[in-house]
């Protein structure tokens, strides 16, 4: 995983929460978790992103509709 740029992290961080960070990447992702706060940070923003995208395709049928066609 190297030096990642901030839209990297970013990318790291969706895939972890979907379960679909790569097994190769795994245990380094969770070591960078530890050592750096805003790691950690930027994981929490993005699970509260998750969620909300989630909460609002279950109100809104045609949000669910476009979310689906991406």
């Amino acid at each position: 995983m190297n030096e990642l740029s901030s839209e990297s992290w970013r990318e790291h961080c969706l895939l972890y929460l979907l379960g679909e960070l790569p097994t190769e990447q795994l245990a380094e992702f969770e070591a960078r978790l530890g050592k750096a706060e805003w790691f950690g940070d930027e994981l929490a923003k993005t699970a509260e992103t998750l969620h909300l995208v989630a909460d609002a395709s279950t109100r809104s049928p045609a949000l669910s509709t476009q979310c689906a066609g991406m």
